[in-house]
């Protein structure tokens, strides 16, 4: 089964263009599964549904949340898939299983100040400092992924456009923009970086910046400025999304600015803080108490 596991992980990493993130996920979960399957006995060509409902409940034993046990099995399921295309199987034994429901979150955002307070914490004075404070700035501006930002080449950046063609999950292709102070700061950070590479962002020993870099850079300012917020660099994706929903921006382009296949996906963005609603109400609803008042005071 390990052979067969390598193969499914080159197959989405190669194929599937999975993040390298991804294929990390995928190769803990089908570890533990086949570790499961180990322990009983069991040949991955023959389980059956108990089988599968007996890992679920190892699962479940452990005190996993919903969460990590239904990307488990998702993860599982896609492995099966895959047996069944390459015909190592004749028949897939979670073809009816249900994932465990998980409670959607609404996802994290900032408000502008906080934004503000979080991108202007590094200490620009140093090429690390400015390194840091791009980054953050970047996140937030282009709504790209910590994935998309960290493999940036320099000789992808157009900077006379302004724009930067990025491959996103699946291979998908879309424009991100920079907006011109983005454009002036990263001549400035070229000029003053001495380490010679086509990669954007490098760490401070030259090589190439990781996502665990970026994630852990993101929540040191942030403890620093909004220590009541856990903020993750995805928080800055969520945040790009909200602001501009919030500012009128249909959601088609919002879609097509973080490059999601499905709508649906794009949907869990349309959520409004509650204070932005209730002035949308008052601003606009003819019986809201602000526009009563105001037609009381015309009589």
């Amino acid at each position: 089964m390990k052979k067969e596991i390598n193969n499914f992980l080159f197959f989405m990493e190669n194929f599937k263009s999975c993040s390298p993130h991804t294929i990390r996920a995928y190769k803990r979960d089908l570890t533990d599964f086949y570790e499961y399957l180990k322990s009983e006995n069991l040949d991955y060509k023959n389980i059956t549904r108990n089988d599968i409902r007996g890992f679920l409940q190892k699962l479940r034993d452990k005190n996993l949340t919903k969460k990590t046990i239904s990307r488990k099995i998702s993860g599982v399921r896609s492995f099966y898939r895959f047996l069944l295309k390459e015909e190592y199987i004749n028949k897939n034994p979670l073809l009816t299983l249900e994932l465990p429901k998980v409670e959607k979150k609404l996802p994290t955002f900032l408000t502008e100040e906080e934004v503000l307070k979080l991108i202007n914490s590094p200490n620009k004075n140093n090429i690390l400092g400015l390194r840091d404070y791009l980054i953050l700035k970047m996140l937030y501006s282009t709504g790209m992924r910590v994935s998309e930002l960290v493999s940036l080449r320099i000789s992808e950046l157009n900077l006379e456009k302004g724009e930067v063609i990025i491959k996103g999950k699946g291979s998908k292709e879309r424009v991100v923009f920079l907006p011109e102070d983005i454009i002036n700061d990263i001549n400035l950070y070229l000029q003053k970086r001495k380490k010679n590479s086509n990669y954007l962002f490098l760490n401070r020993k030259g090589k190439l910046l990781t996502d665990k870099g970026v994630r852990l850079l993101v929540e040191k300012y942030a403890k620093k400025v909004i220590p009541y917020k856990k903020v993750t660099p995805h928080t800055l994706r969520h945040t790009f999304a909200t602001h501009l929903l919030t500012n009128g921006a249909d959601l088609r382009s919002v879609q097509e600015l973080l490059g999601h296949t499905k709508l649906s996906t794009t949907q869990i963005y349309t959520h409004l803080t509650r204070e932005n609603l209730k002035k949308v109400y008052d601003d606009f609803h003819p019986h809201s108490h602000k526009n009563q008042n105001n037609d009381s005071k015309d009589t």
